[in-house]
């Protein structure tokens, strides 16, 4: 799993290539959490352009990642989904609770003028 990201205001995006599946998760955690508890940072995008699977500990990550930023008032937005990881969010009702994007570019314009 490779992990990178970039500040844009207060939206981080973050890009993910790779699977968000069995042993990547914990390098997503330790590489989120400090961006999570940045106080510049209000919204977290994801953009998943290179995600190709997304398995059940992966949806924990997300799931985990959404509570955690709540908590905080704070927002998770995901863009670039794949139809198969699509599919499993929506399987999961996570597509009610997460705002999610067909475009970076389209959620970075979006999230940019709400704050």
């Amino acid at each position: 799993m490779k992990l990178f990201h970039r500040i844009e205001k207060h939206v981080c995006v973050v890009n993910l290539i790779g699977n968000l599946a069995l042993q990547e998760n914990q390098a997503v955690k330790i590489y989120l959490n400090p961006l999570i508890n940045d106080s510049n940072i209000k919204t977290l995008l994801l953009n998943l352009d290179k995600i190709e699977v997304i398995d059940s500990k992966g949806v924990g990550v997300i799931a985990t990642t959404l509570q955690t930023l709540e908590e905080l008032q704070k927002a998770l937005v995901i863009s670039n989904v794949n139809s198969n990881c699509l599919n499993v969010l929506k399987t999961l009702r996570l597509d009610r609770m997460i705002r999610i994007y067909e475009t970076e570019e389209e959620a970075l314009s979006e999230e940019l003028e709400t704050q």
